[in-house]
């Protein structure tokens, strides 16, 4: 594992940088493992190029790197990086944000008499 002290001594650490597949931050972040009990979920941008998926891209993120094979689900929508506007993206997200009917606390209980 390599350390982002180097890069972020020599002023290398904003947003910008930080992106790229070869800053030591997202090393040491991609490497550390997902616990269990966290619920992941995917929908990525696919722009319809001929090809693989694995080798598809929305034009700025590749798919092997959106890709979460512990992931309860994922959703490839025909977008580019602003696959969060496609109709189908919305929906997806909704449902992977909405709660299980089962999950909702009871907000109001009966008092005794």
């Amino acid at each position: 594992m390599r350390s982002a002290t180097p890069v972020i001594a020599k002023g290398r650490h904003n947003s910008v940088h930080a992106l790229s597949p070869r800053h030591p931050t997202l090393q040491i972040l991609s490497g550390l493992p997902i616990r269990t009990h966290i619920h992941t979920h995917s929908v990525i941008g696919n722009r319809g190029r001929p090809g693989p998926l694995a080798e598809s891209s929305d034009g700025i993120v590749p798919y092997w790197s959106s890709h979460l094979p512990q992931a309860e689900s994922e959703l490839v929508v025909p977008a580019d990086h602003s696959a969060y506007q496609n109709p189908a993206a919305v929906a997806e997200i909704k449902r992977i944000l909405r709660p299980p009917r089962t999950s909702l606390p009871r907000l109001f209980h009966r008092l005794p008499h």
